[in-house]
């Protein structure tokens, strides 16, 4: 599929596709169309599919998808993702640990508890 790089449409709906999603539909990257719908397709839908920033036509229902519908997709204009009955995700990615750099001292108030000093 990675040879297909100026590939616009891919349409294999209503056939007996079985197996899962391959993740190198994400890979064509000048895809406006992807309709896999009516088929036998298990499986997770692939995050690589997010990647298409191209994909103004997504079809999917009627396979017997698991997992979960990555939230990015929701944002192609035209997606038929209403009856494959999952639920939204998004990737989870770690969120960086704040760091703190104190401005002023602490003066404790009680055994476990610690305010910061504001400077006027």
């Amino acid at each position: 599929l990675r040879a297909l790089a100026t590939l616009q449409v891919l349409d294999f709906s209503n056939n007996r596709l079985s197996s899962s999603m391959p993740t190198d539909l994400g890979s064509i990257a000048s895809l406006q169309t992807l309709h896999l719908a009516n088929n036998s397709l298990t499986g997770n839908i692939p995050t690589t599919l997010v990647d298409l920033s191209d994909l103004r036509s997504l079809s999917l229902a009627g396979n017997r998808l698991s997992g979960c519908i990555p939230n990015a997709l929701t944002r192609v204009a035209q997606n038929d993702l209403a009856d494959i009955e999952l639920s939204l995700c998004d990737p989870v990615t770690p969120s960086p640990t704040p760091t703190i750099t104190p401005t002023a001292t602490a003066t404790p108030l009680a055994p476990d508890l610690f305010l910061p000093l504001v400077r006027k």
